[in-house]
């Protein structure tokens, strides 16, 4: 299973690749 905290930063890196 996939912790919160890498969909988390996931989810940040996305919005700072934008």
């Amino acid at each position: 299973m996939v912790p919160l905290k890498w969909v988390y930063w996931s989810c940040i890196s996305l919005n700072k690749k934008k």
